[in-house]
């Protein structure tokens, strides 16, 4: 689970009540390219334009930034999470899942963290506690946080019918790997329909696909 949030080309991040700085026509157009060329999955050249919007408040610019660093050196290197806390401390959603997932901090293995540090387990926590009301309240996209929180397959399937692209892309993995349907062209239909659905919704893996 842990590399589809990494591998992600679009990762649209969930609306919380936490904003996120106004960056000037300088920091938009260096955020812009940074994204541009993590999707192309340059990772390492997306790094310098990324840490102008980061440095800037921005934090989705901050989460990137975070994702580039942990691609670019193969695991979660101080300056990584420097960068996913910074996200997570503005609401970012995603930013908490990986810092959830990490279990190289030695202190957490050790259990002698400072007192100001938050635990993986608490990031987790506290990525549920704000995705779970929007979940129920039926926002597509809280719901696929929840699936990533959870592994349910149900908020998978509710988040993908309520027209998120993500989940409509990895439904339709699903379906391609031969979950579901026992009847091979039961599958197909299946598969073709997620993928449909995903790419109309903007999503460039699923289009490639379909």
């Amino acid at each position: 689970m842990l590399s589809r949030v990494l591998l992600t080309l679009i990762i649209l991040l969930v609306n919380t009540s936490y904003a996120s700085a106004q960056l000037s026509p300088e920091q938009k157009i260096a955020k812009d390219k940074g994204l541009e060329l993590y999707n192309q999955l340059k990772a390492i050249s997306a790094v310098p334009f990324l840490t102008v919007a980061a440095e800037a408040g921005d934090h989705e610019a901050q989460y990137f930034l975070a994702e580039s660093l942990r691609t670019k050196n193969h695991y979660m290197t101080t300056e990584a999470k420097h960068w996913y806390e910074a996200a997570a401390g503005q609401g970012d959603l995603y930013a908490m899942i990986q810092l959830g997932r990490n279990k190289n901090d030695i202190c957490d293995i050790k259990n002698d963290c400072p007192t100001n540090q938050t635990k993986s387990i608490d990031w987790l926590n506290q990525a549920r506690d704000l995705a779970k009301p929007k979940a129920d309240d039926g926002d597509a996209e809280a719901m696929f946080v929840m699936y990533e929180l959870t592994l349910e397959n149900e908020w998978l399937e509710k988040s993908a019918s309520a027209g998120f692209a993500l989940a409509q892309y990895w439904m339709a993995v699903g379906y391609k790997q031969g979950n579901g349907f026992s009847l091979p062209w039961k599958r197909t239909e299946a598969t073709e329909k997620w993928f449909k659905a995903s790419a109309e919704g903007g999503y460039p893996k699923s289009m490639m696909e379909y």
